[in-house]
């Protein structure tokens, strides 16, 4: 979507990718019997298809900050920024949740009713105190819409979203996706899930069919998609 072709596989071939994920700190937080409980949710595959796309912006030096909208408990957070310290980048990362769980969700849209991921502020730096991982440089408490230019980066190299229903994915594209720089890439969790339909929809309300379309899924991570 941001007009660069995507060439993972040169990246995943360096030495340096290679040395970070197979080394000691990742390895003891992403075991081979780690469960998605312990990942804040995703799966494995989840969580390294994220990472690749993080390390190809590293590994490209494309401008910008890494930012998370829908963190949670901050499960897939820690990794993010575990990644970017090992790796020695000087990005920030920048966390976005309402902790008060998903907004009202639109029954035409959004297809059923949702409700929970209820979370607190404090368990998310307790999280990365656990793992023994610095904190982000931002971690903000707050609903989508109501983000203003100085709650955000002034450009973003990596976006993920996770907000489960139309409303959360179209407000996020509104904030953030004219911050992207050229070559960035936004990752956008449960895009093509049927449980929720909004997701989807809401890129495609955004962006137009033609855009949209362009949308792509990494590798067998069914759920999730970059563009």
């Amino acid at each position: 979507m941001k007009n660069k072709i995507l060439d993972i596989e040169t990246m995943l071939s360096t030495p340096r990718w290679r040395s970070i994920w197979t080394g000691q700190k990742f390895g003891k937080i992403f075991g081979e019997n780690t469960s998605p409980a312990m990942l804040g949710g995703y799966d494995g595959p989840h969580v390294r298809a994220l990472i690749e796309n993080l390390a190809y912006v590293l590994h490209n030096e494309i401008h910008g900050d890494v930012i998370e909208l829908g963190c949670n408990n901050g499960g897939m957070s820690n990794f993010f920024k575990l990644f970017l310290d090992q790796y020695g980048s000087d990005k920030k990362l920048y966390l976005y949740d309402s902790f008060e769980g998903l907004p009202q969700s639109d029954k035409d849209k959004d297809e059923r009713s949702w409700s929970g991921m209820k979370t607190r502020k404090d368990l998310v730096l307790e999280g990365f105190k656990a793992n023994e991982i610095p904190p982000p440089h931002k971690l903000h408490k707050g609903w989508f819409k109501d983000l203003t230019p100085e709650d955000l980066p002034q450009s973003v190299a990596f976006a993920f979203y996770d907000g489960d229903l139309y409303e959360s994915i179209h407000q996020s594209l509104e904030k953030t996706y004219h911050l992207v720089s050229v070559g960035g890439i936004i990752a956008i969790h449960d895009y093509g899930d049927y449980r929720f339909p909004g997701v989807k929809q809401a890129c495609f309300d955004f962006l137009g069919d033609e855009e949209a379309q362009r949308i792509y899924r990494y590798e067998d991570t069914a759920d999730w998609s970059v563009v």
